[in-house]
């Protein structure tokens, strides 16, 4: 195959495979690292470095410092160790003394060089047995080719089965070629933030000259990601204020259910009620995130802010994520819609036919005024007959398709989000960077949960102890939550989880108390009697999935035991051991966990001495990253190449800026074709979903 030309950049959408010596077998392994084409390839970041640019005479070698030698082979020397396994040394001279590279296990490489062929060796040289030997070095035969391997800064990229990060860094050598010249980002604003091009970066970061290059043309790509990204999450707001919405102003409702509260709404309450008002008197949809720990208050901030929809002969709906939460919900805002002469119904899927029927001509005429329910709301046969008002509680549980949808169901209505799961604000931006945000931290006096919970690690050797708390509390007529880790997204294995360890301990561990469990293969209506009977006090010990970690308000359980709790993530252990001490007792949260890896260790540490949501939040993202706390897939976004979230901030910042400075000059970026047509591609899902 013939040396590849410098192309345009629709070129590099081409195959991997077109690459020299990229075959099918290469292709294939390729593909498990989601690569397909040599754009994806040149988009694969290497993940660590190996500084070989330093070149040594072999006389001058120190031991321990990761150098290049070049020579010429004056020996080769195969020896076995019997099985097949054995070590094969290459010596090498450059007249000012020899050393000699091993390879061990790797026979092959005696075949690999010939008598007098000029090699190049980098690795980290060591004295052994009287003379100097570099161990599996890195190398390159300089007879025909330049090094790729040695006397650089070398790249290593992530591998996998099939294809070594020798084949990789090859691979991506070839693909250079391909890199276009053309510059996305405006030049203006590459001149002002003192940025490297868009070619020099993408071939330093693979094949860095130097330390401060390798670091500049990384500025340049985190910079570029993260500000293609705020383009994206803005253009969708942008989009999104672009619809009508019907006004909301009246507030008389408001005033009487405020008057009707037996307590006082805390000062966070009050600003944020303050800043959704003025979002919903306007005739544009609010798209806003409200974000409050367990027993901040979001739900009658939400409610009170729907009674403005109803107040002007609207509709309100707040959707909840599980069917038990749901329940609450209307069960808490009964008796005061009541007081006010609000039409209040639940739509959910343990309704009889009959049942759905009725409430759903119910909605469809109007008579139902506010709407709780699950994701029964959002099916097609639901038509509300003026749905100005829309809340989304626990948003991260729904995917973004399923916001659309509801959405949809109204002539854009406004849309709160809330989710009791502090979201650090470098992913609020992102994930949510469409949303406005308003937070709760402050606490109504007495429901700071988390302040009466004792949070304690556990090996095994103390679950005597833990089973003997729970018979304690129990006997004081106190309950108790066993958590089993949801061990696959399978309903029976899920349920098999929970069954077994119930098993257990009705048998073996409590034998003398009323042990049941709830899982995600109940029917709601099973779910519902289950949630009742321990409310009730009809039931010591519920053993559930994280299940539970949603909402649910049992003032009399006083023990939350976590199974692996080390499987969880911070955000998940805070929310599950806000279900305790939420009465006049005091809650104990134990946690029994294995320690086998640095991060499980962090983790740990972080929820036994963090009170603070926000605060686990932040630890959780710098600990585990922001991939594996929240699916950017799900929300519409692609991952991450090269920026972090948590080191990154303070370029996510700048970025932002200067995007909306961008669009408040070229609001759909016609003057910059090439800079649109890469956003609108990169981010088709997050655009399409322009319900907001």
């Amino acid at each position: 195959m013939t040396t590849l030309e410098k192309t345009s950049i629709k070129d590099w959408h081409q195959s991997v495979q077109d690459l020299p010596y990229a075959g099918p077998s290469a292709k294939e392994s390729l593909a498990k690292l989601n690569i397909a084409s040599i754009k994806d390839l040149v988009f694969h970041f290497p993940n660590r470095y190996l500084d070989t640019s330093k070149v040594c005479n072999i006389s001058d070698l120190r031991t321990n410092e990761v150098v290049t030698v070049v020579g010429e082979v004056k020996q080769i020397a195969k020896k076995m160790f019997g099985r097949g396994k054995g070590l094969v040394e290459i010596v090498i001279t450059d007249k000012t003394g020899y050393i000699s590279a091993i390879f061990f296990n790797q026979l092959y490489m005696a075949s690999n060089f010939e008598k007098g062929d000029k090699v190049a060796f980098a690795g980290r040289a060591e004295h052994k047995y009287g003379a100097l030997q570099i161990n599996s070095p890195l190398y390159d035969k300089l007879n025909k080719s330049k090094p790729l391997n040695t006397m650089a800064i070398l790249p290593f990229h992530s591998t996998t089965s099939g294809i070594t990060t020798k084949k990789i860094r090859s691979l991506v050598k070839s693909a250079m070629e391909y890199v276009p010249e053309d510059e996305v980002l405006p030049e203006e604003l590459i001149n002002d933030l003192g940025l490297v091009g868009f070619s020099e970066a993408i071939h330093q970061i693979h094949f860095p000259d130097s330390s401060d290059k390798l670091q500049s043309a990384r500025e340049r790509l985190i910079f570029q990601e993260f500000f293609e990204l705020q383009l994206a999450v803005l253009l969708k707001k942008k989009k999104i204020d672009d619809f009508s919405a019907k006004p909301l102003k009246s507030c008389t409702l408001i005033d009487k259910a405020l008057a009707e509260l037996d307590f006082e709404l805390t000062g966070d309450q009050k600003k944020v009620l303050s800043e959704i008002l003025n979002d919903i008197k306007l005739a544009k949809p609010m798209n806003r995130l409200l974000l409050g720990e367990v027993g901040s208050g979001k739900t009658v901030v939400a409610f009170l802010t729907s009674l403005t929809a109803i107040d002007e002969g609207h509709q309100a709906v707040i959707m909840a994520p599980t069917e038990i939460l749901a329940q609450q919900h209307y069960k808490s805002l009964k008796p005061l819609t009541e007081k006010l002469g609000i039409d209040i119904a639940i739509l959910s899927s343990s309704l009889s036919e009959k049942e759905k029927q009725t409430i759903s001509e119910k909605i469809s005429s109007g008579e139902a005024q506010l709407v709780i329910g699950t994701h029964s709301v959002i099916q097609d046969n639901i038509d509300f007959k003026s749905l100005a008002y829309v809340v989304v509680d626990e948003q991260h549980r729904f995917g973004v398709e399923q916001r659309k949808s509801l959405s949809e169901k109204g002539t854009r209505p406004h849309t709160l989000v809330m989710t009791a799961t502090p979201i650090p604000r470098s992913l609020a931006l992102t994930l949510y960077g469409d949303l406005d945000v308003s937070t709760i931290k402050e606490l109504p006096s007495g429901k700071d949960f988390a302040q009466k919970v004792k949070t304690v690690v556990c090996g095994p050797n103390k679950r005597e102890q833990a089973y003997e708390k729970i018979r304690r509390d129990v006997a004081n007529g106190r309950q108790a939550y066993i958590v089993c880790p949801l061990v696959d997204q399978s309903d029976k294995i899920e349920a098999k989880a929970v069954e077994d360890e119930i098993k257990l301990l009705k048998d073996d561990v409590f034998p003398d108390l009323k042990v049941e469990s709830i899982h995600g293969k109940l029917k709601a209506n099973e779910k519902e009697k289950i949630m009742k009977a321990y409310a009730d006090n009809q039931i010591n010990v519920l053993v559930a999935t994280s299940l539970i970690e949603v909402g649910i308000d049992i003032k009399n359980a006083t023990v939350m035991l976590i199974e692996n709790a080390d499987r969880f993530g911070l955000a998940q252990l805070h929310q599950l051991r806000g279900r305790v001490g939420r009465g006049e007792h005091d809650g104990v949260c134990i946690l029994f966990a294995a320690l086998k890896t640095d991060d499980s260790i962090k983790r740990m540490k972080a929820i036994r001495e963090l009170k603070d949501g926000f605060s686990l939040a932040e630890a959780d993202l710098a600990i585990r990253g922001e991939g594996q706390i929240f699916g950017l897939k799900q929300a519409g976004l692609p991952d991450l190449k090269i920026a972090s979230l948590t080191e990154h901030f303070d370029v996510l910042r700048i970025a932002r800026e200067n995007a909306k400075s961008l669009l408040s000059n070229d609001g759909d970026l016609s003057k910059l074709s090439l800079l649109r047509d890469t956003i609108y591609k990169k981010y088709y899902m997050l655009l399409q979903v322009s319900g907001g």
